[in-house]
Order: structure tokens, then sequence, then C-alpha cells
């Protein structure tokens, strides 16, 4: 015999394979031998007359009569896992009373017990691989622990486990002997096992497992080949059902030719699809394996249970009674091959053996064990049932249905999984059944996870951002009424020039007279290429106040782009330098060129009042041409009413001391722009222009700015170089992810006294949504909420809104949403 045991082998009954499932349970214990899955502790209470003796001796009674309970396991110098029944096998038995002991001192001590039994491994070489202690705590009261290894039995036999012993106990109790019918042997299950035709196997799960690329991950779950010990603590979540929706279930289980199992799957596989976003899912089922093959099957006491995968498509446009029916098909052909063993299974797969093929399983409990231990008490009361058990998963759901109600027991890892989504997993379930019991026949993009109150905080409560602003201006008129007020404020700086609100409306005013004789109206588009300077804010408003809308282009684009660009947007102007090298041929398209730096000089004849425009809200203010970077540019095109809006919300964030030096250092062929040069003009601040961002240190009128807005990546390069100025006292990033650990370098700036993080495509005119994140430390930064008059949901494949801490895509609507793209659908 292989030397991994200590008996002898005239005490060997019987020596045969594994089945599938104890194959798993013994490379995992041999791989994790730290680890606490397939661990398990049972206790209770038990109170009453209890014969300590006859107690006792039910609990051997039970090893000598099931022979896989005095079964041990072999694995070195054998071509195969054996398992070696035992003639003989004492029971491990210990009795202590705390009796003594104050309430406290016995939880304590109970505590204390439960963490050293599981710290004292079994060894699988030895049998028997189980071990009770039975502790008294008063007259007629006793703290029991039954602690065994999975490998040995399956959860189905907890129960019929205890309704031996109990009438085991009540037997010997009356000093009576009872006869059991002969148990079904286990090792014949292995024989039949051996039996099956695993090469019709082979080929049913090579066809289930055609497409089957890779596992799909619920939230943010690690992956399963990490080291499990950095798992975490295995948690527990317990949602009940009401009585109700337990019933309605049960009727439309009936109605339909379904099983409440089959519903329980199909509402998983919905969820894992809607969390990951994925149509096709994959999860594992954990299947009896009691085939009708032996007698009495349904009282054998083995490990017969089998987790097989499941992988199954959620196409949102399927009738979901008819997607559940074909479900329950697929369980049933499963079903049929569940002697096949999961590692076997994976090799026909094209996921790596180190890699999981599913990373949650699904468990239906038919038969409650303390139901099973109440319906058979006697003369004791059993409660406080807790049955401890880990799963070498991170997540696992086990329906359990009671006699009134179905509980939902979610057990997970908490270093796998987000708790954010773990407390809402629940919830979600239980809408989804709800929704799936009101109406069956819906099609399953239509059904819904969110509970009525979570659904409103959703769409409601947390995009109620109407706001009053006026709806009848445009960018200039704000400028203007501005210049009434504080005509002889600075309004903007540029190395050693300035500009008065004064100073800088009537330029404006000038140019937009000038250009209105070109022919500039509203919706007529105005390229503007200039180098930056005070000419370069006097063109942007010029443009505006003559009722044009503008088309930034920066002087570094090569000329394809440049006359991409003009083409495009049918540009009929065009604001630039004359000195410009690859600006040569530009007008070979007919474009009127503009030159500021000579007809800025021209002007003073022209009035210096503000022009009459019929120029509207609803007229386009600028447009701005995307990257394209996944095709050619496409302009965004933009109204006065988007960026109103816009200007109007960011008065109420900003005071006016933070708009009194605002850095202007984006090009204006970025929207970033849009609120840096605007926003202060808007409401009586001054805008510092400076070429870059980097270059805030040397600029002349540095410590006259308050607020500097850019992306991570040039603030990271200031702080590198000690660039930011004692008077910056606000940071808005946008553009770019923020780390949280350069909000903390920032925050080390004593000066600095806010830090927003924004984020916002031009699409929607700038910014969307933003957030203080002053007091973000840990974990990600978020993107914050909608800003006024802007609404922002997260939503599925199917448009439906995705639980609280779950993965979808952002849609942004409101007011800031742009009119479209230029010359495009």
């Amino acid at each position: 015999m292989p030397n991994n045991h200590t008996e002898t082998k005239k005490d060997v009954e019987a020596i045969y394979p594994l089945s599938p499932m104890q194959k798993g349970i013994l490379f995992h214990a041999l791989s994790f031998p730290e680890s606490d899955c397939f661990f398990q502790q049972f206790t209770c209470t038990i109170t009453g007359h209890l014969d300590i003796l006859a107690f006792e001796k039910s609990w051997q009674t039970l090893v000598e009569r099931h022979p896989v309970l005095r079964t041990s396991f072999v694995w070195e110098k054998v071509k195969q896992p054996l398992q070696v029944v035992r003639k003989h096998a004492n029971l491990s038995w210990c009795n202590q009373d705390w009796s003594y002991l104050s309430d406290q001192e016995q939880d304590l001590g109970w505590e204390k017990l439960l963490k050293a039994d599981r710290a004292d491994k079994f060894k699988l070489s030895q049998a028997p691989l189980m071990r009770c202690t039975l502790v008294k705590i008063k007259d007629d009261s006793y703290k029991f622990l039954w602690s065994h290894h999975h490998i040995i039995i399956d959860g189905w036999c907890l129960s019929i486990i205890w309704q031996e012993i109990l009438l085991l106990q009540q037997e010997y109790q009356n000093g009576q002997d009872i006869t059991f019918p002969p148990s079904s042997s286990y090792k014949n299950h292995i024989a039949w096992l051996q039996q099956q035709d695993f090469a019709k196997a082979e080929k049913f799960w090579s066809n289930e497992l055609l497409s089957f690329e890779a596992p799909k991950v619920l939230g943010k779950m690690v992956s399963i080949s990490q080291e499990r010990l950095n798992w975490g603590n295995y948690c527990q979540q317990i949602t009940e059902l009401p009585e109700t929706l337990t019933d309605s279930l049960q009727k439309l289980a009936q109605k339909y030719g379904l099983t409440l199992s089959t519903i329980m799957q199909g509402c998983w596989a919905i969820l894992l699809s809607r969390y990951s976003g994925e149509s096709e899912v994959s999860f594992g089922t954990l299947t009896s394996g009691r085939f009708p093959h032996l007698p009495n099957i349904e009282t054998a006491v083995g490990m017969f249970a089998n987790t097989l995968p499941v992988v199954l498509s959620c196409s949102g446009e399927e009738n979901l009674v008819a997607w559940l029916k074909s479900l329950q098909i697929k369980l049933a052909k499963i079903q049929d091959y569940a002697y096949s063993s999961l590692s076997d299974i994976q090799k026909l797969s094209k996921i790596p053996r180190n890699i999981s093929m599913f990373e949650s399983i699904v468990a239906f409990e038919n038969f409650p064990i303390d139901e099973a231990i109440l319906e058979g008490k006697n003369n004791l009361n059993i409660d406080d049932i807790k049955v401890f058990v880990q799963s070498d998963f991170p997540l696992t759901l086990i329906a359990i249905p009671r006699k009134i109600n179905l509980c939902l027991q979610i057990d997970y890892y908490d270093k796998c999984l987000e708790t954010s989504v773990i407390q809402n997993l629940g919830n979600n379930l239980k809408s989804l059944l709800e929704n799936i019991v009101t109406n069956p026949e819906q099609k399953i993009a239509d059904l819904s996870l969110l509970a009525d109150a979570e659904k409103y905080q959703i769409l409601e409560e947390w995009n109620n951002t109407v706001r009053d602003y006026p709806k009848d201006k445009c960018i200039h008129h704000l400028f203007e009424e501005q210049v009434a007020k504080t005509p002889d404020a600075v309004a903007v700086v540029f190395e050693e020039e300035s500009l008065t609100y004064r100073q800088l409306n009537e330029k404006a005013n000038q140019l937009a007279h000038y250009l209105q004789g070109l022919g500039v109206k509203p919706e007529t588009l105005v390229g503007i290429c200039v180098k930056r300077s005070l000419e370069m804010v006097i063109g942007l408003l010029g443009i505006l106040k003559a009722g044009g809308a503008y088309v930034p282009m920066d002087m570094a684009y090569p000329s394809d782009r440049l006359t991409y660009i003009l083409s495009d947007a049918k540009a009929i102007i065009l604001l630039t330098h004359s000195s410009l090298k690859n600006l040569e041929n530009l007008g070979n398209q007919g474009q009127i060129i503009v030159d500021l730096d000579i007809i800025l000089s021209n002007l003073e004849i022209l009035p210096q009042t503000n022009p009459i425009s019929p120029v509207q809200d609803q007229n386009l203010a600028y447009v701005i041409y995307t990257s394209g970077s996944t095709g050619n540019p496409k302009g965004v095109s933009i109204e006065h009413c988007n960026t109103v809006q816009l200007l109007h919300w960011a008065k109420e964030v900003f005071s006016p001391d933070e708009m009194a030096g605002v850095l202007a250092s984006t090009s204006i062929c970025f929207d970033l722009s849009v609120f840096e040069i605007f926003l202060p003009l808007s409401w009586g601040g001054t805008v510092i222009l400076a070429e870059n961002a980097l270059s805030l240190p040397t600029l002349p009128a540095a410590n006259r700015v308050v607020l500097v807005n850019t992306v991570p990546s040039a603030i990271t390069q200031l702080l590198q170089i000690n660039g930011i100025p004692a008077s910056v006292r606000t940071v808005n990033l946008a553009g770019e992810a923020l780390k949280n650990s350069l909000v903390e370098q920032i925050k080390r700036h004593d000066s600095i006294k806010k830090i927003y993080n924004l984020y916002g495509p031009s699409e929607d005119t700038t910014y969307s949504t933003y957030v203080l994140v002053n007091d973000y430390i840990k974990g990600l930064v978020p993107i914050g909420k909608a800003i006024a008059n802007t609404q922002a949901y997260i939503l599925d494949s199917y448009l439906q809104p995705v639980p609280i801490g779950v993965r979808g895509e952002l849609y942004l609507g409101g007011a800031g949403l742009a009119r479209g793209y230029l010359n495009r659908p």
C-alpha cells in the first residue's frame, strides 16, 4: 500500500477511484493546504434532556453504517488517486462542561473553539474525516459542533444524516436498538460512473463550449487564477423573499412547466449579463449527481454532487418564457452528463487551465437542513443552526426554499468583489424576480434589475439638476452686460499687455462690424487660426458679435488638416496671420483671408458700439473639430444656449474671487478653452493668457492667477518644478483620469484650497459632471454628479439603468448637448 497512511491492509474494506467532484476537491486541498475551502462546520444549540452517551453512540453508529464516513484517500505512488474504506474508524468525540462560565465567557470560548477547530485541518489520509464536540452551557442546554471534510459528503447528506442521528439517539436513549435498511453503497456509484460513455459526454461538452472563449467577470472580481489566500474574508448576505413573491414564482413555474431552479439560474444568467455587459455568460451549476441507478439513492450518503459549467446567451430580443424553457432543456441535458469531471470538461474549452471557466456558482437546496432537523427533533429543541462552508469560487448563490418563502444566500470573498456590488446584489435579484412575475412574457431586454426606489433615485433624484438661466442670450451678451458693470476692470492679460473690458469690447465691436460687411451673419462659420495673443480673444468675440460661429484651428496643424477643416466647415472667412507658411495655399479654396495683424490697426473708422445682429441663442457659437483618431475629424456644433447654461452653472460653483484670475492656457481648438476664456469674461474676472500651462511660473502676471484649469499631466509637471504660484486657490482637472496620488500631492501645496475633477466630452459642451475631490483619499476619484441642467445616466446595452456599483455606458443629455456633428446625421 502507499506510504501516506498508517493503517494495515487487514483493516481495508474497499478501494476504488474518486468521483469527479472528489478529484477537484483533492486537487484543491493539495494545492492550497492552508485554505478553509471544503472544511465544513455544522453548529447548533440543543435544549432538553439529552442522553450524551446515546448521542455519542448514535454518531459512532452512523460512521459504522456508511462506508464513506470511514473513508480516507491516497494519492502518492499510485496511477490515480484512490479512496480507501476502513472496516473500522473511531469517531473523534470531545465533551466539555462550560456551565460554570458566564454567558460572555462562553461566547468568547465558543468563537475560540471554532477558530481552533478550523485551524486543525483534516489529514485526508486518515479516517474518519469528521469529528464532534459537545459543550454543556447550562443544565439541559448544549452547543454542538460537527466538523467534516466536504470530500466525503455533499450538502444533500446533511439532512439525511441528522434524520438518522435523531432516530438513533431516541432509540438508544430508550434502550432499544434500531435496524436500518441497507444503505446504498457509494462504491457502487463509483463503479457506475466508470461504466459511462465518456466519448459521448466529450462530444456533448465540446458542442456546448464551441463559442465559449472567456469567462465573464461580475463587477471587479479578481481572476480566479490569483492566489486564493489573498481573497480576503468569506462573507455572507441573505435576502428573504416575501411570501407573496415566492407564491407568485411557484404559480409562474407551474403555469409554464418550469422549475424554480430553472427560474433562479435564468435570473442569475441575466444578472451576470447586465453586470458584465456581455450577452454570453458562464456560471457553475451544482447538480445533485444522484442518478436513479442505485436503489434508495435519495437516502444515500456520499459525495454525489458535481459542479458543471453553464454557458448561455442572454439575447435581449428573446421572449423571457421561451428563453427559460430552452434553458430548462439545456440544464436537463447537462444533468445527463453530470458524471463528467470539471477538469476534463475544461480541456475541451478554449480556457487556459490556470483560469476558471466561471467565477460564480448557483446551487438550489431542495432539502434545507434546519427544517429536516425540526421535523425529527423528538423531545429536543434544536435551533441556532449554522453551517460554515467555504467555496473555492469567489461568488456563490444558494437558493433555499423554506416552508413559506424562498431565501437567497450569497456567499463571497470580500477582496474579490466590491462591497457596493454585493450589497445591492440580493436586492437586484429580488427586483428582477418581481419584474418577471409581473410580466413573464416580456423581452429579456425589458427586464429591470432595479427596485422602484432605486430607479427613482438614479433616474430622478440624482438628475434633478434644473436651474434657471437666461434662455434668450448669447455668449457675447453676457460679456456686454459685464462691460456695462465694470468697464475699467482688466479683462485679459497677455505677457506685459492687457485690455480692460471697455477696450476689449470696443476692439471686438470694430472687428464685428468689419466681418458683417464681409457677409458674416447667423450660422456663418468663420475660421480662426492665430497665435496666442490679445488679438486671439478679440477675434473670438468679434466673430460672435458679428453673429457668426468660430471654427478654431491650430497653427501647428498640417496643411492637409487645415484644408480639410475649412472645406468641411465651408468657412467663408479665415482670421489668421499672413506670415504663417502652412496657410499659403488655403486662399485657393475661396476663403477670404483676414490678417488680424493688419486689419485690427485699420479699423479706427468703424463703430465701437455693439453691432446689431439677428443671432439668437439657438444659433451656432462655435464648431470644434475632433482629433479624427477614428476616421476623419468631425465638427462638434455648439449653440450659444449650450455654452450659456455652462457659464451659469460655473457661476454657481466658482466664486468671484476664484474668477478674479483664471489661467487660460488651453488651445482654443480644445473645449477647455471655452471655460477658461468666457467664464471670467462673463462675470467680471480676468483672463490670463499663457502659451501653455507649463509657462505659468514665468508669466509676468503669474501672481494674479487664482484658478488653474488644466489636465492632470500638466499639473503633475508644474508640481515637479514647483511652478504653482502661491496665489492659486483652486485647481480644476479634466481631460484625463485623475489619480488619488496626484490629489494628495496637490493638497500638500498650502495655498490650494479646492480641487475639482471635471468630466465631459466636447459633444456636451466642455463639462458634464464635476466633484470637489478634497475629501477623496482612498479608491478611485469619481467624476461626480451632473452639472446644472444636464443629466447623466449609466445604462446597459439595452438602455436599462444599471444598479449602483455596476459598470455600464455613460449617457449624457440636457441643455449642454450639442446640436450634432456638422454636416453629418
